[in-house]
């Protein structure tokens, strides 16, 4: 594995930089062309931006707490739902916005991708990237919205949330993760340069709320910023156990009987009628036993 993560293109267009997604850090980056980014991050010649946010397996998953149940009525009220994926990355930045928490699985991560934009003349070294902030709470079991989307990110990133200090790990197809991804690697960001980079968050016993920090180096000085999810922290809870008997339904995850209220007060799941995609109330659910 290199221990750094680069790739050089020449010749972007008028308004356009150059991009480096890395997708499976082991090996080489997908390059294509992409406007810059539009949030702020990081002053000097980086600047980070929270490019998409996804629960499990690279879905819309996420759900609502019990007292906040009233913020997921407009959608369980409309049930039609967008028929682009950017159209439903939008519709799940609005949920969050209105305190909705990403949902997890140790099998499926929530995944956050971030995309650093170095706008100055040298290389930026990202020396590490830490989970701050961080405040546990209960599993998220109010209203939750069950929306598929497919494949995720070849291995990316990890950090286990329910670990006293969350560390960025590789974690790799048979799920070893045997050291930190930082202690040996950096992530390279190229003059003019645009790095994709997805990170996964897992946990099992409670919810998350954090920042990140990015640690960086730009000719010999070192730097740091802070990341938030546009203004709030990033929310991540891990799913309640309920099993759902509705065959249109692909919810269906194992209980963790150790949670007295683990599960939800409501699910809605991803449905097709007539090829459109649309929201459906799952009413046969039952705590699995």
């Amino acid at each position: 594995m290199s221990s750094e993560i680069s790739q050089r293109v020449d010749g972007p267009g008028p308004g356009q930089i150059t991009v480096q997604i890395a997708g499976d850090v082991h090996g080489p980056l997908t390059v294509n062309p992409a406007t810059a980014p539009t949030d702020k991050g990081a002053g000097d010649s980086l600047r980070v931006s929270v490019e998409s946010l996804h629960g499990m397996s690279h879905g819309w998953f996420h759900a609502f707490p019990r007292a906040q149940a009233a913020a997921a009525r407009p959608l369980t009220e409309r049930r039609d739902l967008p028929g682009t994926t950017e159209a439903m990355d939008q519709l799940l930045a609005r949920q969050l916005a209105a305190g909705a928490y990403l949902l997890t699985d140790t099998s499926c991560p929530a995944e956050i991708m971030l995309g650093l934009h170095n706008s100055g003349p040298v290389d930026v070294a990202v020396r590490d990237i830490q989970v701050v902030d961080r405040q546990r709470g209960p599993i998220i079991d109010g209203v939750a919205f069950w929306l598929e989307a497919g494949a995720m990110n070849p291995n990316p990133i990890t950090f286990h949330l329910d670990t006293a200090i969350p560390v960025a790990r590789l974690v790799a197809d048979n799920g070893n993760d045997p050291e930190p991804y930082f202690g040996r690697h950096t992530l390279a960001v190229l003059p003019g340069g645009y790095l994709a980079v997805p990170l996964r968050f897992d946990a099992a016993t409670t919810s998350h709320t954090f920042n990140l920090s990015v640690k960086y180096r730009v000719d010999g000085q070192v730097h740091t910023c802070t990341v938030d999810n546009h203004g709030t922290p990033f929310r991540v809870s891990p799913t309640a156990g309920h099993y759902c008997a509705d065959k249109r339904c692909e919810f269906s995850l194992s209980s963790r009987l150790d949670q007295r209220h683990d599960y939800y007060t409501e699910v809605y799941s991803l449905v097709f009628d007539d090829g459109l995609a649309a929201l459906a109330e799952c009413t046969s659910l039952r705590l699995v036993t």
